[in-house]
């Protein structure tokens, strides 16, 4: 039995190396395509486009439209970065006009408050005047002789305070 499976093995192994030979055309092509197994392969350049680079003209034409490409990027980031620069300026300028109108309205609500309570003493003094004056009008409307001695001996005061000064 041991027979037939070393049999049937060497038989296959010699079907396929039959076969390698075959397809390499020689002895010395199936050393040169199989013994030189550190052999790197290059894979193709492809386009973005797709297209598949053959020779160094294309490369070198690839290169500059890539190289093109990239200075055209470099001049949109720099463009881009001006923009941002312009723009922070601007919002810190904003900012700052927000600080300054921000100082303008405390300072016109302090004068507003201010003004209200100067209103609300104004109120208060003239409500007391009114009153004033309308307690003093019962009084002379109560006794209305006295209030005329009283004029009387103001003006001969007011006369004999005029004279002297003379």
């Amino acid at each position: 039995m041991i027979w037939c499976i070393a049999s049937l093995i060497l038989s296959t192994a010699l079907i396929l190396v039959g076969f390698l030979l075959s397809a390499a055309g020689s002895l010395e092509k199936l050393k040169e395509n199989f013994g030189n197994t550190s052999k790197t392969t290059r894979l193709p350049i492809i386009t973005p486009d797709g297209q598949m680079v053959d020779s160094v003209e294309d490369l070198e034409l690839l290169i500059e439209v890539l190289e093109h490409e990239f200075e055209e990027k470099e001049k949109e980031i720099e463009s881009a970065k001006t923009k941002q620069e312009s723009a922070a300026q601007r919002l810190e300028k904003l900012t700052d006009t927000v600080t300054q109108m921000k100082k303008g309205f405390l300072k016109r609500k302090k004068q507003i408050s201010k003004s209200e309570t100067e209103c609300t003493q104004l109120k208060s003094q003239i409500e007391d005047y009114k009153e004033r004056k309308k307690r003093l009008r019962e009084e002379i409307n109560s006794n209305p002789k006295r209030y005329d001695n009283a004029v009387d001996e103001y003006e001969i005061v007011k006369n004999f305070t005029v004279t002297d000064a003379l």
